[in-house]
């Protein structure tokens, strides 16, 4: 006999931040209960909530880059941490993650000053993505931060390291709140990016 229950945590607004399922299993030999067991996490991978931090460890470093380099388009391909840490400004910078099982980071999103505004770029590894993940760490970042703004690609024509194209995520902004901004450009002209904005109570 198998036995699913899911377990969600919300934020201010009433939205779930993540979601739990917890299998247990019980076998039965004449009609007893002989053994059962359990098992469960954050939507068959991560078991924990959205968490904040101003500092990251070298093994997080180490995560947040192997996601950016991959995950992103080879136009923004970064050599080292401390070149990611001065893209993102990381003085003024908070973290928010989701982790797996082993503590390693499954999502991350980085807030930080820039253009008088609060920026952000987020990633979310290859076997998160499509599970609510992503969303989850927007909305948390959403009830605490009061603007949020940021670079979205807005075509499939760019080429991932791995050399498969860049699918643009800016249907998944708008479905969070996000609007245009049509006051700000890329700055170089490398990636066919808008500008994102999303503020707090509109």
């Amino acid at each position: 006999l198998k036995v699913a229950t899911r377990l969600y945590e919300c934020n201010g607004r009433g939205e779930p931040l993540w979601i739990a399922q917890r299998q247990t299993i019980s076998i039965q030999c004449g009609g007893h209960s002989v053994a059962s067991f359990s098992s469960g996490g954050l939507m068959g991978t991560a078991h924990s909530k959205a968490n904040t931090s101003t500092v990251l460890a070298k093994a997080d470093w180490d995560r947040v880059l192997e996601l950016w380099n991959s995950n992103f388009p080879i136009e923004v391909h970064v050599p080292s941490i401390d070149a990611l840490q001065k893209v993102i400004e990381v003085e003024h910078c908070k973290h928010y993650t989701i982790r797996n099982l082993a503590l390693e980071i499954e999502a991350w999103m980085a807030v930080f000053d820039r253009y008088e505004t609060r920026w952000f770029s987020i990633l979310v590894a290859p076997e998160a993505q499509d599970k609510g993940v992503g969303k989850a760490l927007i909305r948390h970042a959403q009830s605490v931060e009061p603007i949020l703004e940021g670079w979205v690609v807005q075509s499939d024509k760019h080429t991932r390291a791995d050399g498969l194209l860049y699918k643009s995520q800016l249907d998944f902004y708008y479905k969070l709140g996000f609007r245009l901004n049509p006051n700000r450009f890329s700055p170089d002209g490398k990636l066919d990016v808008v500008c994102v904005k999303w503020v707090a109570g509109r």
